[in-house]
């Protein structure tokens, strides 16, 4: 049995070595890794009794529902961003082969996974060797990506590709072989093999990516923790006074969070926003890093208010200091707090966003932090829930494994 498995890994590696080296070409790039992979596929199952890869277990439901948190927001994308044409389904031939090609690499990852875990697990098995084979896992994948010249740079984007692979990992060890094939063929058919896909920026597509990741997790979660805690008794789970006290100190922090956001949302939609102070031309009223409200439905600024306008591509937020008519059109100038001199220009009330309703010192600070280390608050945002994206499925990985032990 050890000369199989041995035989099944080199396989795998002889097929990926093929491409790395860049020895085959044209559709021999496809075709020959296709073949090795299928083969060491079918050593897989001839060489492992029915049981062990297709036992049956309950898994059907959380699989099914893991897909469609993954199938409907990638759609509901499409919907909203447009939908375009795979260019790898231009030619017939050309988009079968790299089905057969893209289907037999995944299979040959989920085979290669699934001997890692069950080898390891006889031994012992724990959240890091989990973290361990996601990460091969992953870097196979990373490597495949640069192959098919789509090369992942981004931390965020190979953040995504762990998260994928983490949950890939847990699904294999929590449900075994046939739930894994249930999972990732699905997924990657949606992902990189549908004719018709969203058409989807990079930094809108990995966010995404992030927001399935995230919601696939819950739903394993609450599926496979959170009902088997209930079942078997928390404390049997959780164990210690401490913890106790850090559910209980998390508990409370979600009900501020969510009384936060509630807030938040009913101020969006009745125009209220948002901005951050990025300058100290408004000092003492204003200092750097202050969130400053506003109402955009108040566009009639008189003199003395603090509003927020554009010029050019810049959102400013200074004082109007004196207002007058021309041409029938209402124009304003403005005038920092702690400037000697008027603004060099004059504003219609087209150029006003908003007036000010109130003002929380200080706290935007972590946002200037975002716009000094990243090209824009989208890409700041989307690394920062990414991360909390790893994190949150590190801490499902340790629960499952301390629930099931």
């Amino acid at each position: 049995m050890k000369k199989i498995t041995t035989t099944i890994i080199l396989l795998f590696i002889s097929a990926y070595m093929l491409q790395n080296l860049q020895v085959l070409y044209g559709l021999t790039f496809y075709v020959i890794p296709s073949i090795i992979w299928i083969i060491m596929f079918v050593t897989f199952i001839a060489t492992n009794s029915a049981h062990d890869i297709f036992e049956q277990k309950e898994y059907a439901n959380v699989i099914s529902f893991m897909l469609l948190a993954g199938l409907i927001p990638w759609y509901a994308a499409g919907i909203y961003f447009g939908f375009g044409f795979n260019l790898l389904a231009v030619m017939l031939f050309q988009y079968i082969v790299y089905i057969v090609y893209r289907i037999s690499y995944v299979i040959s990852l989920e085979v290669l996974r699934n001997i890692f875990i069950k080898k390891m697990s006889y031994l012992w098995i724990n959240q890091r060797f989990l973290l361990l084979v996601s990460l091969a896992t992953t870097l196979l994948s990373v490597s495949l990506s640069k192959l098919e010249g789509l090369e992942i740079k981004d931390i965020p984007e190979l953040m995504v590709l762990f998260s994928q692979n983490l949950i890939l990992t847990i699904i294999a060890w929590r449900y075994g072989f046939k739930a894994q094939l249930f999972f990732s063929i699905p997924y990657t058919t949606m992902i990189k093999l549908v004719p018709i896909m969203p058409d989807l920026t990079g930094v809108i597509r990995w966010l995404l990516l992030v927001f399935i990741s995230l919601l696939q997790a819950s739903i394993f979660y609450v599926y496979n923790v959170v009902e088997r805690k209930t079942s078997i008794g928390i404390d049997q789970v959780t164990g210690s006074f401490y913890k106790a006290k850090i559910s209980k100190f998390v508990n409370i922090v979600n009900k501020i969070l969510l009384i936060g956001a509630i807030i938040f949302m009913v101020g969006f939609f009745v125009g209220y926003r948002a901005i951050v102070v990025a300058s100290n031309s408004m000092q003492p009223t204003l200092s750097r890093g202050d969130i400053v409200v506003i109402n955009i439905n108040d566009l009639d600024a008189n003199k003395g208010d603090v509003i927020v306008f554009i010029v050019g591509n810049k959102m400013i937020i200074h004082r109007v200091i004196a207002s007058y008519q021309r041409n029938g059109e209402q124009m304003y100038i403005t005038q920092g707090d702690a400037n000697d001199a008027p603004d060099p220009w004059v504003l219609k009330k087209e150029n006003i966003v908003g007036k000010q309703v109130f003002t929380i010192p200080h706290m935007g600070y972590p946002s200037l932090l975002f716009s000094g280390i990243f090209e824009s608050p989208v890409t700041g945002i989307g690394v920062t829930i990414t991360f909390i994206l790893g994190l949150f499925i590190i801490y499902i990985l340790r629960d499952v494994v301390t629930v099931f032990e």
